[in-house]
């Protein structure tokens, strides 16, 4: 996850993460715990967290998570286990309409498996 910033440049997009834009990606990391048990997106972060990261604004963007669009609902699993998830990468700043997160990292039409 940390390959997709440029840190050099006050958080910009990476070379890597703008050509992979619009690409299916595969990336390792663990699944934040979910704030509504029945849904179709989870958080994935490098390491395990026990909160949910998506309640600051952009300027506070934590870069070690990206928001996941499941393509079909998955039951969501101890954020301890390692997974790897599967999506397309899209990047910029957006708004999820119906969760109302904030995300500069997204992979959409998702799905995971343990590592």
């Amino acid at each position: 996850m940390g390959q997709l910033y440029d840190y050099d440049n006050d958080m910009a997009y990476s070379e890597m993460a703008q050509e992979l834009a619009g690409t299916e990606v595969e990336l390792q990391g663990f699944m934040a715990p979910h704030l509504k048990v029945d849904s179709e997106f989870f958080i994935l972060s490098n390491q395990p967290v026990e909160t949910c990261p998506f309640c600051e604004s952009e300027d506070e963007w934590i870069d070690t998570i990206i928001f996941v669009v499941m393509r079909q609902r998955q039951e969501a699993i101890d954020p301890g286990l390692l997974i790897w998830t599967r999506g397309i990468l899209d990047i910029g700043t957006a708004t999820d309409e119906a969760t109302g997160f904030v995300s500069r990292v997204r992979l959409l039409n998702a799905d995971f498996h343990l590592a």
